[in-house]
C-alpha cells in the first residue's frame, strides 16, 4: 500500500460507526481497522512478523513485532477508543520487562504513543 492509499483508508475511518458502534470503543477494532493496517503499510508481514496476545509473566502482550529470530522487537497494546492511554503504560511497560522488548506502542486509534523500556536493545 502506498501512502496515500494510507492515508486515505485512514481518513475514510468513521469512529462512531467503524470502531465504536455500539461497541464502547472494542479494542479488536482498534487492533483490526487501525492496528494491522498500520502494520501492513509500515512493510511488515502479518504471518511471519507478528504474534498476538503473547503470554508473559505480566499478562499477555496484544501484539507483539517479532525479528527474525523469534525475539520480541515492539509491543503494540490495544486500548479502545475512548480510552486515556497513559493511564495504561504501567501496564505496557511490564509487558516491556517480561518479554525483554526494548520498545512498546500503545494506542486507542485515536491516540498514539511509542515508548522505550529503557532497556538497551544491545543489551537484549
Amino acid at each position: 500500500m502506498i501512502t496515500s492509499e494510507f492515508l486515505e483508508y485512514l481518513k475514510s475511518i468513521k469512529p462512531d460507526e467503524h470502531i465504536v458502534a455500539r461497541k464502547r470503543g472494542c479494542e479488536a477494532n482498534v487492533k483490526v481497522k487501525f492496528v494491522l493496517p498500520l502494520l501492513k503499510f509500515l512493510g511488515y508481514n502479518i504471518l511471519e512478523d507478528v504474534d498476538f496476545e503473547l503470554a508473559s509473566a505480566a499478562g499477555s502482550a496484544d501484539i507483539v513485532i517479532i525479528d527474525g529470530d523469534s525475539n520480541p522487537r515492539l509491543i503494540i497494546e490495544t486500548k479502545s477508543w475512548e480510552k486515556n492511554i497513559t493511564n495504561h503504560l504501567d501496564q505496557s511497560l511490564e509487558y516491556t520487562l517480561a518479554l525483554y522488548t526494548p520498545h512498546i506502542m500503545v494506542t486507542s486509534g485515536e491516540h498514539t504513543a511509542l515508548y522505550s523500556s529503557l532497556l538497551s536493545s544491545t543489551d537484549l
